[in-house]
């Protein structure tokens, strides 16, 4: 019976090792998964803590040289000068080293940086206003437009601001066609009521800022301030429909009198002088004369061409 408990407990003792041995191992491999977890958990935290970190360095980075900015900003409007010698000297070696550090950044970051300080560009001059003030005396006594003296003084008024600004205008004369034949067979008078309608026609298909004349008794010239080349041929379209599709009659209900014009245009760019900005309108005009009624031509300062017909 002795030997039969002896035996019962050896195989209790071998199963308790065993279960001992298990638990321990179970133990030492649950200690080992958790290390490695944490050890990663710790690594991930630490890698967060760095980034988070690093950003809060570069933040720093950039407020203080804002600052820095600011208060040499401030400094600069101070009047005279404050500084002594040995301080000034320090601001140039703390600006080459924070460059040099800087640099040595970015160009960690961007192989491709080029530290060379880019060159400093003027700023553009602010561009001179186009001004000009026309002149309306002495009129034209049948029309009340500016007369010939007055277009005169206004061209040379709306050259030299030309000139000032270095922008371009547009002068545009229209000459009545026929108009002799036009005179001879109504008269002075009623030949005056013709134009003077067609002076109201014109000005209604031109702008505020244009200056319409009578440049002599069968011609008005329009005067185009701070006009470009594109927009004066329209502008100068727009006043040749209007009088072609016009119905001319000397009373509100007498019978309709065929009237038409010849159109020539050219811009007054900075350069130009009165004379030949009229002489290269004039060419543009005897153009369109050449070609027949209602027609328009425009200069270019180089060559005349045909814009609109018929």
């Amino acid at each position: 019976m002795n030997a039969s408990i002896s035996s019962e407990l050896g195989n209790i003792s071998s199963s308790f090792w065993i279960m001992v041995l298990l638990a321990v191992a179970i133990a030492a491999g649950t200690g080992f998964a958790a290390g490695i977890f944490y050890a990663r958990w710790s690594d991930k935290r630490s890698f967060s803590k760095a980034r988070a970190g690093v950003a809060q360095l570069f933040q720093t980075v950039i407020s203080t040289i804002d600052t820095a900015q600011e208060v040499c900003r401030l400094l600069e409007k101070c009047p005279g000068t404050f500084l002594k010698p040995n301080q000034t000297e320090q601001l140039v070696q703390k600006r080459n080293g924070l460059l040099e550090a800087i640099s040595g950044l970015v160009r960690r970051h961007d192989p491709s940086f080029d530290a060379t300080p880019s060159p400093v560009v003027a700023p553009s001059p602010e561009p001179t206003p186009f001004n000009v003030e026309w002149t309306i005396e002495p009129t034209d006594p049948a029309t009340g437009l500016p007369g010939r003296q007055a277009f005169d003084e206004n061209l040379a008024l709306l050259m030299n601001a030309g000139q000032e600004s270095e922008r371009t205008s547009g002068l545009l004369l229209i000459k009545i066609d026929k108009f002799e034949n036009l005179r001879s067979r109504l008269g002075v008078g009623d030949s005056d009521k013709l134009v003077k309608k067609m002076m109201a026609v014109v000005c209604r298909s031109v702008r505020d800022e244009d200056l319409v004349c009578r440049y002599s008794a069968d011609m008005l010239a329009i005067l185009m301030p701070d006009t470009d080349p594109e927009t004066g041929r329209s502008v100068a379209g727009a006043a040749r429909d209007s009088i072609r599709a016009y119905h001319f009659r000397v009373e509100e209900h007498g019978p309709e009198i065929f009237v038409t014009a010849s159109f020539g245009y050219t811009a007054c760019r900075p350069l130009d002088n009165p004379d030949l900005a009229v002489n290269r309108g004039a060419d543009a005009l005897s153009k369109s004369q050449q070609r027949g009624r209602n027609q328009l031509h425009a200069h270019d300062g180089q060559s005349i061409k045909h814009c609109l017909a018929g």
